[in-house]
């Protein structure tokens, strides 16, 4: 998967790297490879967490299969989320506006954009919804409309809304 940081505001990109890596360094969790693409264009890749956990898959809300779970460095939906959140903060502190999305590599979500920041409105909710592939349903968070920005409630909201696969 990569992740896509677009800047739109006049701000040097040198310092919005460098506010990245800070954070993500201060917190610990997470390790990544940042890029500069461009003059206005930060790729990240690779991200993982520092110390493997049981590794479930990254479906949002709770796992409906029994089965034994491997140890992995992998991201798991809350994990993102806090990926997500810490890079807003780092934007946030050096006062930038950007574009920050990913582009998921799983099969119902492939090629898709899912948005974590429009401009200086960072993204704080991660609903999702249940799509029928082959005979069973997977959780799949949406991408990020307009009402999943800017809510700065302390409780996140996982609607669950079921949808057939088109």
């Amino acid at each position: 998967m990569v992740y896509s940081i677009q800047i739109k505001s006049n701000t040097d990109l040198d310092k919005v790297v460098s506010s990245i890596n800070k954070v993500l360094d201060r917190d610990g969790r997470f390790t990544c490879a940042l890029t500069p693409a461009s003059d206005r264009l930060v790729t990240i890749c690779r991200v993982r967490l520092t110390e493997a956990k049981q590794y479930c898959g990254q479906h949002p809300g709770p796992c409906l299969i029994d089965r034994p779970k491997k140890n992995a460095r992998y991201l798991e939906s809350e994990d993102w989320i806090a990926f997500n959140g810490l890079v807003n903060d780092a934007l946030d502190k050096v006062g930038v506006s950007a574009d920050v999305w990913s582009t998921p590599m799983e099969t119902l979500d492939k090629g898709r954009k899912l948005w974590t920041r429009h401009g200086t409105q960072r993204r704080e909710r991660y609903d999702y919804v249940e799509r029928e592939f082959n005979g069973r349903f997977f959780a799949v968070v949406t991408h990020g409309g307009k009402d999943q920005l800017d809510q700065f409630s302390a409780e996140r909201d996982f609607s669950r809304k079921r949808e057939k696969a088109a």
